[in-house]
């Protein structure tokens, strides 16, 4: 049970790492606002997500690049990471 946890952590703090690549957020202000604690409330929902599973089958061809459209419509995050969007997509 530990061992599908961890996996089932591990697997959403990828996905988390995905989705800040293809928005091009700028992790490190990201990490320095409000003393990280914009990283935390990140890091906590997409932990917490209960939309992982809709996530995975969406994102899919979003997080490849084959989609335009973010995921703002159900993703906790998405609103958040766009704020510290290097580039606009």
């Amino acid at each position: 049970m530990i061992t599908q946890l961890l996996g089932q952590f591990q697997e959403r703090a990828r996905r988390m790492g995905q989705m800040m690549h293809r928005l091009d957020v700028d992790v490190v202000e990201l990490a320095r606002s409000r003393h990280g604690g914009d990283f935390a409330k990140v890091r906590a929902a997409c932990t917490a997500c209960c939309n992982a599973a809709r996530c995975d089958r969406a994102h899919e061809d979003w997080l490849a690049g084959r989609a335009a459209d973010p995921p703002d419509d159900y993703c906790p995050n998405a609103r958040l990471l766009g704020r510290f969007r290097e580039q606009q997509y």
